[in-house]
């Protein structure tokens, strides 16, 4: 049999790259892990990112193919074309679709809204502040969750989760420690939140993707930057 090797081009803090990171676990596949540093936009490293610049990166080679996959969501949609029992989108038209909108929901309305938190405590008085559109989209994501649970799906974890999934550690982690910030606890679309959130991490796919045990620690260090008003500007575009 002809079986694929996988490589997976990643770096330790990058939200969206361990997206691919908890999906690789949650498949089951054996993978090669290469850690990055995306900054260094050498000539090899726009090579294998295919001028992306940009992790994370699966890489797939045998007999008989090879190719590099850039982008997260691309890579779960990967993952869950191959034959095997993970299917994060969905059995049929009508789940892969709502997963889909719902991605497309989050991409647009919530995680931009967490980046322009943490960058900034400005507040533009003509608009709702980041803070309102990252709470106000959020509840509205969460008010979508299936009753039965604790996955935003149901019983099952979902490409939603996935992708949701390192936002919600960071929202918890870093804006309570550079914004004061917490979401609340109490109700029922916050306690259906808190509880989605906690079986997320209770995944053994999650932890994986969190190397060392000062992890927490360095990945708050290394969004200073953000904190400041720093750090890449285009995670906090809505488009």
């Amino acid at each position: 049999m002809n079986v694929p090797k996988y490589k997976f081009f990643s770096a330790w803090y990058c939200p969206f790259a361990q997206r691919t990171w908890m999906a690789l676990e949650e498949a089951g596949l054996s993978y090669e892990y290469t850690e990055i540093d995306p900054y260094k936009k050498t000539i090899e490293w726009l090579q294998i990112s295919r001028g992306t610049g940009q992790v994370p990166v699966l890489e797939v080679e045998s007999s008989d193919m090879f190719f590099r996959i850039p982008d997260s969501v691309t890579n779960i949609e990967f993952l869950d074309d191959l034959n095997t029992d993970f299917k994060p989108l969905g059995q049929n038209k009508f789940e892969r679709s709502e997963q889909r909108y719902w991605i497309n929901f989050l991409g647009k309305n919530v995680i931009p809204y967490f980046y322009r938190l943490l960058k900034s405590e400005k507040t533009d008085h003509k608009e709702p502040s980041p803070k309102q559109h990252m709470m106000d989209n959020l509840a509205l994501w969460t008010q979508a969750m299936s009753d039965e649970g604790p996955f935003f799906a149901g019983k099952n974890i979902t490409a939603v989760d996935i992708i949701m999934a390192l936002f919600g550690h960071r929202i918890e982690l870093l804006l309570s420690h550079y914004r004061q910030f917490e979401l609340p606890t109490s109700g029922l679309v916050w306690g259906r939140y808190h509880r989605w959130l906690d079986a997320v991490q209770k995944r053994p796919s999650f932890p994986a993707t969190r190397p060392g045990n000062d992890y927490e620690e360095r990945l708050v260090n290394f969004y200073l930057p953000y904190s400041l008003g720093g750090g890449q500007d285009d995670v906090t575009n809505l488009s």
